[in-house]
C-alpha cells in the first residue's frame, strides 16, 4: 500500500512539474494565427505576445505588428473578449465592439469604427423570431469573435454558420 501511495505521489508531482514547464515554455514565445476574412479581400493576423498583449493586424497577407500596417492592441484577460464585424460590400470598414480592454488603434489603410455595447448589437444582430433571447446575425455581415487569454477564434456567417478557426486550451492557445 506504502509502494502504491509512493508511485501515485511520484507521478502527481511529476505531473505537475511537466504542466509548469509547458506553461513557462508557451508563456516565453510569442504565437502567431493568420486567416482571411471569408467573402472580403481582408486578412488578419493574430499576435499573442508576452507580457499580456494581443495584437489583431489586417493586411492582404500575414504580418506582424508595426508602424506601417494597421492593428488594434489588447490586453489579454479572464473576461477578454474581441468582436468585429466585416460587411463583404463594405471592405474598407471594421466595425469592433468597445471593451476596457482595448489599448490601442492604429490605423490609416482600413476604417476602425469603435462601437458601444448596444449600439454593435443593435446594429448587426436581430432577435431569433422564435428563442427571443437569443441574436441572429444579419445580412451580409459576418462576425468574428476572439478570446485572447485562450487564443479560440471563431466565425460566424450570416446564414448562421458557426465555425472555429482557432481553438486554444488552458495555456492560452501557445
Amino acid at each position: 500500500m506504502k509502494k502504491i501511495i509512493y508511485i501515485l505521489s511520484l507521478i502527481a508531482i511529476g505531473s505537475i512539474y511537466s504542466c509548469s514547464e509547458k506553461k513557462q515554455k508557451y508563456n516565453n514565445e510569442p504565437s502567431n494565427f493568420f486567416f482571411k476574412v471569408p467573402g472580403t479581400d481582408i486578412g488578419i493576423t493574430t499576435s499573442k505576445v508576452p507580457g499580456a498583449q494581443f495584437y489583431v493586424v489586417f493586411a492582404k497577407d500575414s504580418v506582424l505588428p508595426s508602424d506601417t500596417v494597421d492593428y488594434i492592441k489588447y490586453e489579454t484577460g479572464e473576461m477578454c473578449n474581441i468582436q468585429l464585424i466585416f460587411d463583404p460590400q463594405n471592405n474598407n470598414t471594421i466595425y469592433i465592439r468597445e471593451t476596457e480592454y482595448l489599448k490601442e488603434l492604429r490605423f490609416g489603410n482600413y476604417d476602425f469604427q469603435v462601437l458601444r455595447k448596444s449600439d454593435f448589437f443593435s446594429r448587426f444582430f436581430k432577435c431569433h423570431h422564435i428563442k427571443k433571447d437569443s441574436l441572429i446575425l444579419k445580412y451580409p455581415f459576418i462576425f468574428v469573435g476572439m478570446f485572447p487569454s485562450t487564443y479560440g477564434i471563431y466565425i460566424i456567417e450570416h446564414e448562421p454558420i458557426f465555425k472555429w478557426l482557432k481553438e486554444g486550451d488552458i495555456y492560452g492557445g501557445w
